[in-house]
């Protein structure tokens, strides 16, 4: 009845859970039991849905991942016809997705996962690259550059070294823009 009431299924609670869980604990110390007691849940409700640990954390990973690319597929359609404002956009979005959700970013640190999502630039890169007619090594460079200034800017704005607010989203761009001229 309450799963009806407010449109999330106890798989979706769980994962939220398990995003907080490993926000606080870390992955070596990831508990299925605390995860079902958070969502008021049986301790073997996880393995309704998950069949293992593993598969739990995989699932974990994938949602937050999911929550991104509804962003990132929205601005990379707005953008299509500009590859350069779209780089800008997605890292500024990106910025923005990791900085608000501290969880997600904790949870994508502790698997491993962090830097591997950023491979969504890769795509734009080599499509901006060959339309400037650069050479592997500049797309290789700028890969490189925009990871960079991704997770430092997320890092500063974190720890209260960037302020989380216009003028420094209008930094943000024209740094990424700089990088792309």
């Amino acid at each position: 009845m309450e799963e009806e009431f407010t449109g999330e299924t106890l798989k979706n609670r769980l994962i939220i859970a398990g995003i907080e869980e490993i926000s606080t604990y870390g992955i070596s110390h990831f508990s299925l039991r605390r995860v079902a007691a958070r969502c008021d849940a049986s301790c073997a409700a996880p393995y309704r849905h998950f069949k293992n640990r593993e598969e739990f954390i995989r699932e974990i990973i994938a949602y937050i991942h999911s929550r991104w690319h509804l962003l990132s597929d929205k601005i990379t359609s707005l953008y299509a016809s500009d590859t350069r404002r779209m780089l800008v956009e997605l890292c500024v979005a990106y910025i923005r997705f990791l900085t608000a959700n501290a969880n997600y970013r904790a949870a994508l640190s502790a698997s491993g996962e962090q830097g591997g999502e950023s491979s969504f630039l890769a795509a734009p890169i080599d499509t901006f690259c060959r339309e400037a007619g650069a050479d592997r090594a500049r797309a290789e460079r700028l890969f490189y550059s925009l990871h960079a200034l991704i997770y430092g800017t997320v890092s500063m704005l974190s720890y209260g070294e960037l302020k989380n607010d216009e003028a420094s989203f209008k930094l943000i761009r024209e740094t990424v823009g700089s990088l792309l001229d």
